[in-house]
């Protein structure tokens, strides 16, 4: 049964965008842990052997990450059925009355940035799949945009234009990420002036 005040459609779009954040969330988490515990790992180690999966995406990050991509598309099509009528014009207006309502600029331009949203995030996840030895060496310049990317747009879905439970996940997940990354940071940090002492 739906929530109170919430037909099956509604709870479909909401849930589906919700778990797709929170996998995001989950799936970033993980890797920021996961990469954490390998450096220190591989710091400690006499010897590094090339091509083990040690370098790679952990697996639950992975999977975390696909899962959350195809949420987002499926809260994607979802909206596309059920709200416009599968209709571009139609989500292009709906993004422009929500933007004015919100900043009081008629721009429905956002629905090309949610596009983008879901083609990097469907290559990431491709790529971490069909290459995870390229994709774990690619550049953290390439990692910090797509990541500073993903989370402007889930920080804009969740905290500026969502309300209730989707605001609320969006505060706890950034907070939390923020939390992960700066405690493998600080414990990597903390690890590597302790080894040079």
């Amino acid at each position: 049964m739906p929530p109170v005040g919430m037909d099956v459609p509604e709870v479909l779009l909401r849930g589906t965008a919700d778990a797709a954040a929170l996998c995001y969330f989950a799936g970033i988490a993980t890797l920021i842990a996961g990469h954490s515990a390998s450096a220190k790992v591989a710091a400690q180690s006499a010897e590094h052997i090339q091509g083990t999966n040690h370098c790679c995406m952990p697996h639950l990050a992975r999977s975390l990450s696909t899962v959350g991509c195809m949420l987002l598309v499926m809260h994607t099509l979802l909206a596309f059925e059920l709200v416009h009528h599968w209709s571009h014009t139609l989500a292009y207006r709906d993004t422009a009355r929500q933007t004015q309502e919100l900043v009081g600029w008629n721009w429905g331009g956002g629905v090309y940035v949610n596009y983008t949203f879901i083609l990097a995030w469907t290559a990431d996840v491709g790529w971490s799949w069909l290459f995870p030895h390229s994709y774990s060496r690619r550049p953290a310049a390439g990692t910090l945009i797509w990541h500073s990317f993903a989370l402007f747009i889930i920080l804009n879905a969740t905290v500026v234009f969502g309300g209730g439970f989707p605001r609320l996940l969006g505060l706890v997940g950034c907070t939390a990420l923020a939390i992960v990354a700066w405690r493998a940071w600080h414990g990597a940090r903390g690890e590597g002036l302790g080894a040079r002492d």
